[in-house]
Order: C-alpha cells, then sequence, then structure tokens
C-alpha cells in the first residue's frame, strides 16, 4: 500500500514545523504537498525520507531533489 499525497495548501516549511523542529531556513520555502512515497514528489512537494518496509527514504533524495522536492 502506498502512503497517499497529503495537501498543505501552500503553506510555508516554518510553518508547518513549528513546534516539530527547530528550522531557520536560509530561504522560505512553500509547500503544496507533503508524502512518504519518493514516486509522488513533484514540483513543491516536502518530502520524509524515513525507513520503509525494504528500504530507506534517504536512497532517494537525488531523485526527489531532481522531481521538484522542495525540502526532505
Amino acid at each position: 500500500m502506498t502512503p497517499a499525497l497529503a495537501s498543505v495548501s501552500g503553506r510555508s516549511l516554518t510553518e508547518l514545523l513549528l513546534g516539530v523542529a527547530p528550522f531557520t531556513p536560509a530561504e522560505e520555502r512553500l509547500v503544496g504537498h507533503f508524502t512518504l512515497d519518493s514516486r509522488q514528489v513533484a514540483p513543491g512537494t516536502l518530502f520524509a525520507a524515513t525507513s520503509g518496509a525494504q528500504r530507506h527514504g534517504l536512497e532517494f533524495v537525488e531523485e526527489v531533489l531532481q522531481q521538484g522536492a522542495v525540502a526532505i
């Protein structure tokens, strides 16, 4: 089963991470979607690189950046 692509409606990365992780961006980035699945990354996506059943999301860093991920 593939994780769903969640819409976060153009919220800023700082806003999304508020209270979750300390974050001071060099430049603000707007996030349109959030996903755990590298195959669902499109421009404006925040990709969560987590440990999967068979592979770790960090293996897909180069791929998702080329696909337009705004943050990992």
